[in-house]
Protein backbone atom coordinates (compact mmCIF):
# COMPACT_ATOMS: atom_id res chain seq x y z
CA UNK A 1 0.00 0.00 0.00
CA UNK A 2 1.35 3.23 -0.99
CA UNK A 3 -0.28 6.79 1.15
CA UNK A 4 -0.41 10.12 -1.00
CA UNK A 5 -1.75 12.93 0.54
CA UNK A 6 -4.67 14.63 -1.81
CA UNK A 7 -5.51 17.49 -0.21
CA UNK A 8 -5.33 20.06 2.76
CA UNK A 9 -7.62 22.76 4.14
CA UNK A 10 -6.88 25.76 6.89
CA UNK A 11 -10.09 25.95 8.50
CA UNK A 12 -8.80 27.54 11.41
CA UNK A 13 -6.20 30.27 11.17
CA UNK A 14 -6.36 30.60 14.88
CA UNK A 15 -6.23 27.69 17.05
CA UNK A 16 -7.31 24.31 16.21
CA UNK A 17 -7.30 22.05 18.60
CA UNK A 18 -9.12 18.91 21.22
CA UNK A 19 -10.17 17.60 17.48
CA UNK A 20 -12.74 14.86 17.33
CA UNK A 21 -13.52 14.28 13.38
CA UNK A 22 -16.48 11.77 12.83
CA UNK A 23 -18.17 10.61 9.18
CA UNK A 24 -21.48 11.28 8.94
CA UNK A 25 -21.80 9.44 5.28
CA UNK A 26 -19.75 8.98 2.07
CA UNK A 27 -18.99 12.67 1.50
CA UNK A 28 -19.51 14.65 4.86
CA UNK A 29 -18.23 14.88 8.24
CA UNK A 30 -18.37 16.42 11.53
CA UNK A 31 -15.84 17.79 13.73
CA UNK A 32 -15.56 19.20 17.27
CA UNK A 33 -12.56 20.93 17.94
CA UNK A 34 -11.74 24.06 20.46
CA UNK A 35 -10.87 27.03 18.27
CA UNK A 36 -9.79 31.02 20.00
CA UNK A 37 -10.03 31.35 23.10
CA UNK A 38 -10.24 27.33 23.86
CA UNK A 39 -14.27 28.11 22.50
CA UNK A 40 -16.50 24.95 21.84
CA UNK A 41 -16.87 24.65 17.98
CA UNK A 42 -18.76 22.70 16.04
CA UNK A 43 -17.56 22.46 12.36
CA UNK A 44 -19.46 20.63 8.69
CA UNK A 45 -16.89 19.58 6.17
CA UNK A 46 -17.49 18.09 2.43
CA UNK A 47 -15.13 15.75 0.30
CA UNK A 48 -15.72 16.19 -3.25
CA UNK A 49 -14.93 13.19 -6.04
CA UNK A 50 -11.02 14.19 -5.79
CA UNK A 51 -11.42 14.06 -1.96
CA UNK A 52 -10.70 17.84 -1.39
CA UNK A 53 -12.52 18.96 1.38
CA UNK A 54 -14.80 21.99 1.73
CA UNK A 55 -16.22 23.42 5.05
CA UNK A 56 -19.70 24.04 5.17
CA UNK A 57 -20.86 25.28 9.01
CA UNK A 58 -19.50 26.36 11.52
CA UNK A 59 -21.42 26.37 15.43
CA UNK A 60 -19.61 28.00 18.22
CA UNK A 61 -21.53 25.89 20.87
CA UNK A 62 -19.72 27.21 23.90
CA UNK A 63 -17.83 30.40 24.58
CA UNK A 64 -16.36 29.20 27.83
CA UNK A 65 -14.32 26.27 27.03
CA UNK A 66 -14.86 23.15 24.76
CA UNK A 67 -11.47 21.46 25.18
CA UNK A 68 -10.68 17.08 25.46
CA UNK A 69 -13.64 16.48 23.10
CA UNK A 70 -14.96 13.57 21.93
CA UNK A 71 -17.72 13.13 19.27
CA UNK A 72 -20.06 10.15 18.60
CA UNK A 73 -23.07 9.92 15.38
CA UNK A 74 -26.56 8.93 17.17
CA UNK A 75 -28.06 8.37 13.51
CA UNK A 76 -27.94 9.80 10.18
CA UNK A 77 -28.64 13.59 11.17
CA UNK A 78 -28.01 13.85 15.15
CA UNK A 79 -24.72 13.95 17.14
CA UNK A 80 -23.30 13.53 20.83
CA UNK A 81 -20.32 15.00 22.55
CA UNK A 82 -18.63 14.70 25.44
CA UNK A 83 -16.28 17.30 26.26
CA UNK A 84 -14.80 19.41 29.10
CA UNK A 85 -16.34 22.95 29.16
CA UNK A 86 -16.74 25.99 31.72
CA UNK A 87 -14.42 25.63 34.79
CA UNK A 88 -13.37 22.11 33.87
CA UNK A 89 -16.45 20.63 34.54
CA UNK A 90 -17.64 17.85 32.19
CA UNK A 91 -20.46 18.18 29.99
CA UNK A 92 -22.66 16.08 27.14
CA UNK A 93 -24.09 17.83 24.53
CA UNK A 94 -26.19 16.55 21.71
CA UNK A 95 -26.80 18.36 18.04
CA UNK A 96 -28.46 17.87 14.61
CA UNK A 97 -27.39 18.37 10.90
CA UNK A 98 -30.57 19.31 8.79
CA UNK A 99 -30.37 18.44 4.65
CA UNK A 100 -27.56 21.05 4.32
CA UNK A 101 -25.35 20.15 7.15
CA UNK A 102 -26.12 23.06 8.92
CA UNK A 103 -25.70 22.37 12.62
CA UNK A 104 -28.19 23.22 15.51
CA UNK A 105 -27.53 22.76 19.21
CA UNK A 106 -30.07 20.37 21.50
CA UNK A 107 -29.42 19.34 24.90
CA UNK A 108 -26.97 19.98 27.17
CA UNK A 109 -26.06 18.43 30.38
CA UNK A 110 -23.64 19.45 33.35
CA UNK A 111 -22.79 16.38 34.46
CA UNK A 112 -19.94 16.13 36.57
CA UNK A 113 -19.97 20.08 38.19
CA UNK A 114 -15.58 20.04 39.41
CA UNK A 115 -13.69 18.35 36.70
CA UNK A 116 -14.15 16.22 33.41
CA UNK A 117 -11.28 15.94 31.10
CA UNK A 118 -9.68 12.94 29.12
CA UNK A 119 -13.44 12.22 27.86
CA UNK A 120 -14.00 8.89 25.45
CA UNK A 121 -17.15 8.25 24.25
CA UNK A 122 -18.72 5.37 23.19
CA UNK A 123 -22.43 4.95 21.40
CA UNK A 124 -24.03 1.14 23.40
CA UNK A 125 -27.51 1.46 21.18
CA UNK A 126 -29.61 3.73 19.82
CA UNK A 127 -30.49 5.84 22.69
CA UNK A 128 -27.80 4.96 25.72
CA UNK A 129 -23.78 5.90 25.71
CA UNK A 130 -21.11 4.89 28.02
CA UNK A 131 -18.26 7.68 28.66
CA UNK A 132 -14.66 7.17 30.46
CA UNK A 133 -13.24 10.35 31.63
CA UNK A 134 -11.00 11.77 34.50
CA UNK A 135 -12.87 13.77 37.65
CA UNK A 136 -12.50 14.37 40.94
CA UNK A 137 -11.38 18.19 42.11
CA UNK A 138 -7.68 17.97 39.05
CA UNK A 139 -6.65 14.61 40.78
CA UNK A 140 -7.72 12.67 37.34
CA UNK A 141 -9.15 9.62 38.95
CA UNK A 142 -11.17 7.30 36.59
CA UNK A 143 -14.57 7.40 35.94
CA UNK A 144 -17.08 5.39 34.22
CA UNK A 145 -20.77 6.74 33.36
CA UNK A 146 -23.81 5.73 31.18
CA UNK A 147 -26.02 8.09 29.74
CA UNK A 148 -29.63 7.77 28.03
CA UNK A 149 -30.92 10.04 25.39
CA UNK A 150 -35.00 10.48 24.79
CA UNK A 151 -37.20 11.88 21.58
CA UNK A 152 -36.21 15.15 21.78
CA UNK A 153 -32.46 14.12 22.39
CA UNK A 154 -32.06 15.52 26.04
CA UNK A 155 -29.53 13.64 28.06
CA UNK A 156 -29.61 11.83 31.24
CA UNK A 157 -26.99 10.57 33.35
CA UNK A 158 -28.07 6.46 34.29
CA UNK A 159 -24.94 5.25 36.83
CA UNK A 160 -21.26 6.13 37.53
CA UNK A 161 -18.35 3.98 38.90
CA UNK A 162 -14.89 5.37 39.76
CA UNK A 163 -12.75 2.68 38.47
CA UNK A 164 -9.55 4.18 39.89
CA UNK A 165 -9.05 6.31 42.78
CA UNK A 166 -5.92 7.30 41.78
CA UNK A 167 -5.67 8.47 38.32
CA UNK A 168 -6.83 7.84 34.85
CA UNK A 169 -6.15 10.63 32.29
CA UNK A 170 -5.76 9.81 28.10
CA UNK A 171 -8.74 7.63 27.91
CA UNK A 172 -9.42 5.18 24.78
CA UNK A 173 -12.42 3.33 25.49
CA UNK A 174 -14.32 0.68 23.04
CA UNK A 175 -17.26 -1.29 22.58
CA UNK A 176 -16.52 -4.92 22.62
CA UNK A 177 -20.09 -6.55 22.39
CA UNK A 178 -23.12 -5.56 23.77
CA UNK A 179 -22.99 -5.18 27.42
CA UNK A 180 -19.05 -5.51 27.56
CA UNK A 181 -16.33 -2.36 27.24
CA UNK A 182 -12.68 -2.05 26.95
CA UNK A 183 -10.87 0.83 28.43
CA UNK A 184 -6.87 1.83 27.96
CA UNK A 185 -5.79 4.54 30.00
CA UNK A 186 -2.92 6.17 31.90
CA UNK A 187 -3.15 5.16 35.20
CA UNK A 188 -0.96 5.23 38.51
CA UNK A 189 2.62 6.23 37.55
CA UNK A 190 1.54 6.76 33.99
CA UNK A 191 1.60 3.40 33.51
CA UNK A 192 -0.21 1.43 31.02
CA UNK A 193 -3.52 0.18 31.64
CA UNK A 194 -6.39 -2.30 30.36
CA UNK A 195 -9.48 -2.71 31.69
CA UNK A 196 -12.60 -4.36 31.38
CA UNK A 197 -16.33 -3.48 32.04
CA UNK A 198 -19.78 -4.35 31.64
CA UNK A 199 -23.30 -3.17 31.93
CA UNK A 200 -26.33 -4.51 32.91
CA UNK A 201 -29.75 -4.73 32.02
CA UNK A 202 -30.61 -1.01 33.70
CA UNK A 203 -26.66 0.00 32.25
CA UNK A 204 -25.35 -0.01 35.78
CA UNK A 205 -21.57 -0.26 35.52
CA UNK A 206 -19.39 -3.42 37.00
CA UNK A 207 -15.18 -3.48 36.36
CA UNK A 208 -14.04 -7.46 35.49
CA UNK A 209 -10.49 -7.12 34.62
CA UNK A 210 -7.39 -4.69 34.32
CA UNK A 211 -3.52 -5.52 33.17
CA UNK A 212 -1.09 -3.45 33.85
CA UNK A 213 0.83 -3.89 30.40
CA UNK A 214 3.45 -1.15 30.79
CA UNK A 215 4.92 1.40 32.72
CA UNK A 216 4.18 4.46 30.48
CA UNK A 217 0.79 4.26 28.87
CA UNK A 218 -0.32 7.68 27.36
CA UNK A 219 -1.41 9.08 24.23
CA UNK A 220 -3.91 5.55 24.16
CA UNK A 221 -5.77 4.74 20.64
CA UNK A 222 -7.52 1.31 21.25
CA UNK A 223 -9.57 -0.14 18.08
CA UNK A 224 -11.25 -3.25 17.99
CA UNK A 225 -9.76 -5.77 15.51
CA UNK A 226 -12.19 -8.53 15.73
CA UNK A 227 -14.41 -9.79 18.63
CA UNK A 228 -11.55 -10.90 20.94
CA UNK A 229 -9.03 -8.99 19.84
CA UNK A 230 -7.88 -5.57 20.18
CA UNK A 231 -4.58 -3.13 18.93
CA UNK A 232 -3.65 -0.01 20.95
CA UNK A 233 -1.50 2.63 20.01
CA UNK A 234 0.18 4.70 23.01
CA UNK A 235 3.45 6.44 24.12
CA UNK A 236 5.25 4.36 26.53
CA UNK A 237 8.28 4.88 28.09
CA UNK A 238 11.25 7.59 27.06
CA UNK A 239 7.41 8.94 25.32
CA UNK A 240 8.31 6.11 22.63
CA UNK A 241 6.16 5.24 19.65
CA UNK A 242 4.20 1.09 20.45
CA UNK A 243 1.97 -0.74 18.90
CA UNK A 244 0.43 -3.30 21.16
CA UNK A 245 -2.17 -6.11 20.41
CA UNK A 246 -4.36 -7.60 23.27
CA UNK A 247 -7.07 -10.44 23.00
CA UNK A 248 -9.76 -11.25 25.66
CA UNK A 249 -11.37 -15.05 26.66
CA UNK A 250 -15.03 -15.97 27.67
CA UNK A 251 -14.94 -13.89 30.56
CA UNK A 252 -13.23 -11.06 29.38
CA UNK A 253 -10.07 -11.57 30.90
CA UNK A 254 -7.03 -9.89 29.05
CA UNK A 255 -3.86 -11.41 27.92
CA UNK A 256 -1.14 -8.79 25.65
CA UNK A 257 -0.10 -10.74 22.65
CA UNK A 258 2.40 -8.53 20.13
CA UNK A 259 4.57 -5.27 20.96
CA UNK A 260 5.72 -2.87 18.56
CA UNK A 261 8.32 -0.23 19.04
CA UNK A 262 7.64 1.53 16.02
CA UNK A 263 9.16 4.90 16.89
CA UNK A 264 12.04 4.82 18.94
CA UNK A 265 12.02 8.92 19.49
CA UNK A 266 8.60 9.74 20.10
CA UNK A 267 5.19 8.30 19.37
CA UNK A 268 2.40 10.84 21.40
CA UNK A 269 -0.68 12.25 20.22
CA UNK A 270 -2.39 8.58 18.52
CA UNK A 271 -5.36 8.36 16.81
CA UNK A 272 -5.65 4.44 14.78
CA UNK A 273 -7.84 3.35 12.14
CA UNK A 274 -8.58 -0.03 11.40
CA UNK A 275 -8.33 -0.44 7.51
CA UNK A 276 -9.48 -4.09 6.91
CA UNK A 277 -9.13 -7.21 9.02
CA UNK A 278 -5.73 -7.35 9.23
CA UNK A 279 -4.37 -3.32 8.58
CA UNK A 280 -4.38 -0.21 10.56
CA UNK A 281 -3.26 3.38 9.50
CA UNK A 282 -1.81 5.17 12.40
CA UNK A 283 -1.85 9.32 12.90
CA UNK A 284 0.96 10.35 15.62
CA UNK A 285 3.14 12.87 16.76
CA UNK A 286 6.91 12.13 15.52
CA UNK A 287 10.31 13.59 16.40
CA UNK A 288 10.13 18.00 16.69
CA UNK A 289 6.72 17.27 16.58
CA UNK A 290 6.22 16.35 13.31
CA UNK A 291 3.17 14.97 11.71
CA UNK A 292 3.13 11.06 10.89
CA UNK A 293 1.02 8.42 9.11
CA UNK A 294 1.93 4.94 9.17
CA UNK A 295 0.42 1.84 8.29
CA UNK A 296 1.10 -1.90 10.06
CA UNK A 297 -0.11 -5.21 9.62
CA UNK A 298 -1.06 -7.89 12.15
CA UNK A 299 -0.63 -11.66 10.98
CA UNK A 300 -2.58 -14.74 12.30
CA UNK A 301 -1.11 -14.32 15.89
CA UNK A 302 -1.77 -11.03 15.99
CA UNK A 303 2.05 -9.67 15.88
CA UNK A 304 2.67 -6.34 14.34
CA UNK A 305 4.88 -5.43 11.45
CA UNK A 306 5.23 -1.79 10.22
CA UNK A 307 4.63 -1.46 6.92
CA UNK A 308 5.38 2.46 5.69
CA UNK A 309 5.61 5.75 7.01
CA UNK A 310 5.20 9.75 5.84
CA UNK A 311 6.24 12.68 7.67
CA UNK A 312 2.84 14.51 6.35
CA UNK A 313 3.75 18.20 8.16
CA UNK A 314 7.12 18.99 8.72
CA UNK A 315 6.87 21.88 11.00
CA UNK A 316 4.05 20.96 13.84
CA UNK A 317 1.53 18.43 14.86
CA UNK A 318 -0.76 17.69 17.71
CA UNK A 319 -4.55 16.71 18.90
CA UNK A 320 -4.46 14.31 15.54
CA UNK A 321 -8.22 12.88 15.21
CA UNK A 322 -7.98 9.87 12.18
CA UNK A 323 -10.99 8.80 10.23
CA UNK A 324 -11.92 6.54 7.38
CA UNK A 325 -13.43 7.71 4.70
CA UNK A 326 -14.46 4.30 2.72
CA UNK A 327 -11.96 1.75 1.78
CA UNK A 328 -8.95 3.32 0.13
CA UNK A 329 -9.09 6.97 1.51
CA UNK A 330 -8.58 8.36 5.21
CA UNK A 331 -8.61 12.46 6.54
CA UNK A 332 -7.12 13.76 9.61
CA UNK A 333 -7.92 16.93 11.55
CA UNK A 334 -4.91 17.66 13.64
CA UNK A 335 -3.57 21.25 14.88
CA UNK A 336 -0.89 22.12 12.89
CA UNK A 337 1.67 25.28 12.18
CA UNK A 338 0.89 28.35 14.71
CA UNK A 339 -1.43 26.06 16.64
CA UNK A 340 -4.12 26.59 13.58
CA UNK A 341 -6.95 23.81 12.26
CA UNK A 342 -6.00 21.80 9.27
CA UNK A 343 -7.86 18.72 7.42
CA UNK A 344 -6.06 16.65 5.54
CA UNK A 345 -6.95 13.84 3.27
CA UNK A 346 -4.83 10.72 2.26
CA UNK A 347 -4.99 7.67 -0.59
CA UNK A 348 -4.23 4.53 0.70
CA UNK A 349 -3.56 1.50 -2.17
CA UNK A 350 -2.06 -1.62 -2.58
CA UNK A 351 0.98 -1.91 -4.52
CA UNK A 352 1.97 -5.00 -3.92
CA UNK A 353 0.93 -8.34 -1.39
CA UNK A 354 2.56 -7.55 1.99
CA UNK A 355 4.35 -4.33 0.37
CA UNK A 356 3.47 -0.63 2.03
CA UNK A 357 5.84 1.96 -0.03
CA UNK A 358 5.03 5.97 0.72
CA UNK A 359 4.68 8.86 -1.18
CA UNK A 360 3.75 12.10 -0.94
CA UNK A 361 2.38 14.77 -3.67
CA UNK A 362 3.22 18.67 -3.35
Amino acid sequence: MAITELDSLEHDTITGTANSLVQIDSTHFILAYAGSGSDGFIKTFSIDGSYNITEIDSLEHDIANGTANSLVQIDSTHFILAYTGADADGFIKTFSIDGSYVITELGSLNHDTTTGRNNSLVKIDSTHFILAYSGTNFDFRGFIKTFSIDGSYNITQIDSLQHDTVIATDNSLVQIDSTHFILAYAGSGIGGYIKTFSIDGSYNITEIDSLNHDTTGAGNSLVKIDSTHFILAYAGPDTDGFIKTFSIDGSYVITELGSLEHDTARGAGNSLVQIDSTHFILAYIGPDTDGFIKTFSIDGSYNITQLGSLEHDTVNTNNNSLAQIDATHFMVAYQGVDGDGFIKTFLVESVAPSLFNVTMVD
